[in-house]
């Protein structure tokens, strides 16, 4: 399962996606929260299903350290192909801490952290129906997101059966054809390395996000920015050697609600701007957002030869004692 994290305020979608804050007064009452990105590899589903509100009395600081007011009681929330009418599935509430995925620490209560579930076997997702996730909340209310499966791109360029090379005196092209439902791709690198002080030899990996949210099938950049990153974020250390051990690709995609939420974040943040953020929500009331993504990663791709050489003698790197 891919550890999705949820906010009741934002959400964070690839590697640096916009924030999009929420009006929560609406007419005094409740509003219904609910971020869910469902990926077809994933073993498991999660939804966040929450509450906002406002009370004339207490502070919101207050508010949100309660989870009696995050979380609603007995919802119903329901996950349907709505294409070709197969049985729906009903999610079951879950503690996400005791799932392992612990909220992070901030203005709300962390514990309980509910979350829906639902486990992807016999679901038979493909990328052509659309999907639906339907919320409960009883008296007849209800709030409905929709959303077609994103399929994950065929990479090109960087891909599994290559070396990546970094030519400090040029440009690195990468290119990808986008899957089915695909609007936006971001791509992040995670550099492996073991660094050995005096015999003790630690595992470390630094993660270089390449680009973020394009709607592009490619992407250039300088070749002597990957040792300019490596300088910058290792440190020289007399008698500390290390030895590069490989670098695994993370090529993420997501689907036009995903593109639609960040779009609308950004659009109203230009110099001349009124300073109001729009609010974007694909739910039939209430606020937030249900969508899909999809990941291809490559992993434990080599470095060809010359930039091998080039990281034990680039100027960035030549003290960082490489082996």
């Amino acid at each position: 399962m891919y550890k999705l994290f949820f906010a009741v305020f934002t959400l964070t979608i690839l590697f640096s996606a916009c924030d999009n804050d929420l009006d929560l007064v609406e007419n005094g009452e409740p509003i219904t929260v609910v971020y869910a990105l469902f990926d077809i590899s994933d073993t498991a589903h999660y939804a966040r299903v929450e509450k906002a509100f406002v009370d004339p009395d207490v502070p919101p600081a207050t508010l949100a350290l309660d989870p009696q007011n995050l979380y609603f009681d007995n919802l119903n929330v329901t996950f349907f192909k709505t294409s070709n009418g197969a049985n729906p599935r009903v999610l079951t509430r879950v503690d996400g801490n005791k799932e392992g995925y612990v909220r992070a620490e901030g203005a709300f209560a962390q514990a309980p952290n509910y979350l829906y579930k639902m486990a992807n076997s016999n679901l038979a997702l493909n990328y052509v129906d659309s999907f639906s996730l339907q919320i409960d909340l009883g008296e007849g209310k209800t709030t409905t997101g929709t959303t077609k499966m994103v399929e994950p791109a065929v990479l090109i360029r960087p891909n599994e059966n290559g070396s990546l090379d970094f030519d400090d005196q040029a440009n690195a092209r990468y290119s990808w054809n986008p899957g089915l439902n695909a609007i936006i791709h971001s791509m992040t690198l995670v550099l492996k390395y073991d660094e050995n002080k005096a015999g003790v030899v630690t595992p470390k990996t630094l993660n270089w996000n390449i680009f973020s949210n394009i709607s592009a099938d490619r992407f250039e950049f300088a070749g002597r920015e990957f040792y300019q990153l490596i300088g910058a974020n290792i440190p020289i250390e007399a008698g500390t050697t290390r030895i590069f051990k490989g670098i695994d690709v993370i090529f993420t995609s997501a689907g036009q609600s995903v593109a639609d939420y960040i779009r609308v974040g950004q659009a109203n943040l230009g110099i001349t701007s009124s300073g109001e953020v729009p609010v974007f929500t694909n739910l039939t009331s209430g606020r937030g957002i249900v969508g899909s993504r999809a990941k291809k990663v490559l992993r434990n791709l080599q470095l060809s030869r010359n930039s091998m050489e080039r990281l034990k003698t680039t100027q960035f790197t030549k003290d960082l004692n490489f082996q």
